[in-house]
């Protein structure tokens, strides 16, 4: 035991205290997010990062966040129709498709032989067929988003692809928090560190820094992760008024929340992936058929497309069209119409996803991320009392001699 318990080493108490709750709070946010894969031998010893080994039950909470009470795909959808200027460059895209292919593949010769008027003719009612279709789908879309946009796939698909997407979505909306956790364990550590240290002077046992250090370690990860989000609405104490870290920036959060979702998620690629492979493919494939097949059966009626090809090169044209939809690779999809209309959609997807957060109640708001540290939170805390546990009994070993 110390000789002299007022002897200037024991003083040392509150500053490795400061820097046990910093470290203990440090590495619980470290292995919040690492590793991405699970290292060790499995089930008996090894760890994988909190967040990438709750990807699936996570996505599945922030899927239903975002369908829920979020996005309404209707809305985001509804009005591409009544926008010309977004699907008018679309439709010239694909005319200008069919037109190369029926010059080029199905009838160069009669095509060449046509006069330009006549031609001219052809690409006016191969135009009109083609914004009949899509008019029609988005139509429907429109109607039963449903049928075709799966966004609890989108999001599910695009975390599992990616364990480590979860962990860089929290840090970009939960950055100062996760900083809040890291710094309130130096603070929190150095004022138990004073009690401890009173405790020692009133009471010097050795194992009361053992037990000092579990408390340490314990209560300020305990702490930095309630303090996060309790309370959820001011509260006034004294002359301070409190409220959770995380929901004093919802404006803010929002704005970051869209951000991720918009750049990281539903993202062109992730779309394509979903709707052209995913369990919405039939629904999808089924509709774009009926519409193509309406609008070939129409034109095989017009004298001159049935004079220049006849039925039976109308469908040929037809098998392919079709064969070539079923095998689209969303990875090989390259529009600059398409990517125009997207980003435009993701514009507007961005402004309701902001709007909507921003209008959240506290706790609806808290739910965001609450999730992500109540899913094991718990071993969080109990890592930091085991590291802050030893911490103390290093102290025993060393400061009390």
């Amino acid at each position: 035991m110390l000789e002299s318990y007022g002897g200037a080493v024991i003083l040392l108490i509150p500053v490795i205290n400061s820097f046990v709750g910093w470290f203990t709070n440090w590495l619980a946010i470290k292995m919040m997010f690492y590793p991405v894969n699970f290292v060790g031998i499995r089930p008996l010893l090894g760890w994988q990062g909190i967040i990438p080994a709750q990807t699936e039950e996570l996505s599945k909470k922030f899927s239903l966040l975002i369908s829920e009470q979020l996005v309404d795909v209707s809305e985001i959808i509804g009005d591409l129709n009544s926008d010309r200027k977004l699907t008018e460059p679309l439709v010239s895209e694909m005319t200008e498709a069919a037109v190369e292919a029926i010059s080029t593949q199905y009838a160069p010769k009669k095509w060449a032989k046509l006069a330009p008027p006549i031609q001219t003719q052809v690409k006016t009612g191969i135009t009109k067929s083609i914004k009949k279709i899509v008019a029609d789908l988005l139509e429907e879309m429109a109607e039963s988003p449903e049928k075709m946009i799966d966004i609890d796939a989108i999001i599910h698909q695009s975390m599992v692809k990616d364990r480590g997407l979860l962990g860089h979505f929290i840090t970009e909306i939960a950055g100062p928090e996760l900083k809040f956790i890291e710094k309130s364990g130096l603070w929190f550590g150095f004022l138990f560190g004073l009690l401890q240290l009173a405790v020692w002077m009133l009471y010097p046992q050795q194992w009361m820094l053992p037990i000092g250090g579990f408390l340490v370690g314990y209560v300020t990860n305990f702490l930095a992760l309630t303090l996060l989000f309790e309370p959820s609405t001011p509260r006034k104490l004294g002359p301070w008024v409190i409220q959770g870290v995380f929901i004093k920036r919802q404006t803010e959060v929002a704005t970051k929340f869209a951000n991720v979702i918009v750049n990281s998620i539903f993202t062109l690629e992730n779309l394509a992936s979903e709707t052209l492979q995913g369990n919405k493919r039939e629904s999808l494939m089924a509709m774009a058929e009926e519409k193509i097949n309406t609008a070939l059966d129409r034109e095989q009626k017009n004298p001159i497309l049935a004079r220049l090809f006849g039925k039976d090169m109308i469908n040929d044209m037809r098998a392919d069209l079709l064969a070539g939809m079923h095998n689209l690779d969303p990875k090989k999809i390259k529009s600059e119409s398409l990517e125009t209309v997207f980003a435009e959609r993701t514009q507007k997807l961005h402004q309701q996803l902001d709007g909507n957060l921003s209008k959240l109640k506290p706790d609806e708001f808290n739910n965001i991320l609450r999730p992500v540290f109540k899913a094991d939170e718990w071993k969080l805390i109990l890592a930091g009392a085991v590291l802050g546990t030893g911490a103390g009994a290093l102290q025993m070993l060393f400061i009390v001699q």
